[in-house]
């Protein structure tokens, strides 16, 4: 509780008039859904570009092996 004792509620009582301590849990509760949806948001987007990352390299190995097979199959044809 040291964190609350430290915030000078009359300041925001005169800040925000007589429910100011309302209005300042909102906003640090609002603050706070920010921040955990702004976090979830990168989590989620670095899993789409791992997924991406993935097929692409899956998509190049197949591409390798096709080229390989073909320049097999046209050496022993030679």
């Amino acid at each position: 509780m040291h964190l609350f004792s430290s915030v000078d509620w009359g300041f925001l009582e005169a800040f925000f008039g007589e429910h100011g301590k309302v209005i300042t849990a909102a906003l640090a509760v609002f603050c706070a859904l920010i921040g955990l949806f702004g976090g979830l948001f990168k989590y989620l987007h670095a899993r789409v570009f791992e997924k991406e990352r993935a097929a692409a390299r899956r998509d190049l190995e197949k591409l390798k092996a096709d080229l390989h097979n073909e320049r097999t199959r046209s050496s022993s044809l030679r």
